[in-house]
């Protein structure tokens, strides 16, 4: 049932809601620490798609959940579907299943989801929560992921950026700013830009510059875009080309649409689920210029990136959910169709 489409399962059909929420209350996997998949799955898909009349004894039951990073994420997707009051009590009760597992990688994405769903007033809990995860690294990961979620809170960017600053190792260093880039005020960006003029290697720089350029272009101690292009094609900027060429691609100039095409190429080497993010960041750079280039080289540019990926055939096929927009741009809605229809012959005979 858990992989069904979203429609297929109505707000009508009432009795079959109420077995999937009986199904997934049975005590005897509730009171499991380690929880099978298919279990998991089930509060999920019901967290996610329940009826909202039901939402609160889906909510009762999985504050019943022994395991604290199901019952954590299980909490999350519901207080994103409440409103008012019952949103603010479950976002409470998603923090304190979060809390002591705060040090577990997963849930502090779901800390990160959880801030989506919460009253900016609730911003000094969550800052109080990231910083009480061990790792630097992750800590200060936390920390921007939640920045972004309350971009308007100062004081939660100047944290995640001061986090991010301190950090002991320069590849950290130099990926956290670029990361936290976008989010900078004005006071931070100057600053962001001096770390960036200083940093060593080149690729480092470079990987900065290019973020902080997307963020504002025209500061005045932006490095030229061409230098930082040149570093990225370079030797030794093979772990940054990718990232440095998508934040070339999100700065305004007549470079965008080769920085476009060499981003899809180098991206196609990554694995699946990075390639997924970076396309998604690539196309959206792409769509911001109405797809620029032409349809013809358009085209080509798509196929370059499409040839270049390197990985299983199912791999393969979700790298293109990300590209469906400039698919459809350049090739109209047939183009998808055909490629729906392309997988599911494939399946028959290749499943």
């Amino acid at each position: 049932m858990t992989h069904l489409p979203d429609e297929a399962l109505g707000d009508a059909d009432e009795l079959l809601w109420l077995r999937l929420l009986q199904a997934a209350e049975d005590r005897q996997e509730t009171s499991q620490r380690v929880i099978n998949k298919k279990f998991e799955n089930l509060w999920v898909y019901l967290a996610r798609r329940a009826p909202d009349g039901m939402l609160q004894r889906v909510a009762q039951g999985a504050k019943a959940i022994s395991n604290a990073e199901l019952r954590a994420r299980v909490l999350c997707c519901l207080a994103s579907r409440l409103t008012g009051d019952a949103r603010t009590g479950m976002v409470e009760d998603g923090l304190e299943s979060i809390r002591p597992r705060v040090d577990d990688v997963n849930v502090q994405q779901f800390l990160i989801e959880l801030c989506d769903s919460a009253p900016p007033d609730f911003s000094p809990q969550f800052l109080a929560a990231a910083q009480k995860i061990s790792d630097e690294y992750q800590r200060t990961k936390t920390l921007i992921g939640l920045a972004a979620k309350h971009p308007h809170d100062l004081h939660l960017t100047s944290t995640a950026f001061q986090s991010a600053v301190a950090l002991s190792k320069i590849g950290w260093r130099a990926a956290a700013i670029s990361e936290i880039a976008p989010l900078l005020p004005n006071e931070l960006l100057t600053r962001a830009f001096d770390l960036a003029k200083a940093m060593q290697p080149d690729s480092l720089k470079a990987l900065v510059y290019s973020a902080l350029g997307a963020r504002s272009s025209k500061h005045p101690r932006m490095a030229p875009v061409s230098r930082i292009v040149h570093i990225a094609r370079g030797p030794g900027a093979e772990t940054y080309r990718g990232p440095i060429l998508i934040n070339v691609a999100r700065i305004d100039g007549a470079h965008k649409v080769d920085a476009i095409r060499e981003a899809l190429i180098v991206c196609g080497h990554n694995n699946s689920g990075q390639r997924t993010r970076d396309y998604d960041r690539i196309i959206a750079a792409w769509k911001r210029i109405r797809y620029a280039a032409g349809t013809s080289n358009g085209q080509r540019i798509l196929s370059d990136g499409i040839r270049s990926i390197h990985d299983t055939r199912l791999n393969l096929l979700e790298s293109f959910v990300p590209l469906a927009p400039a698919l459809a741009h350049f090739g109209g809605m047939e183009t998808i169709r055909s490629l729906f229809k392309s997988t599911a012959d494939v399946f028959r005979w290749w499943p």
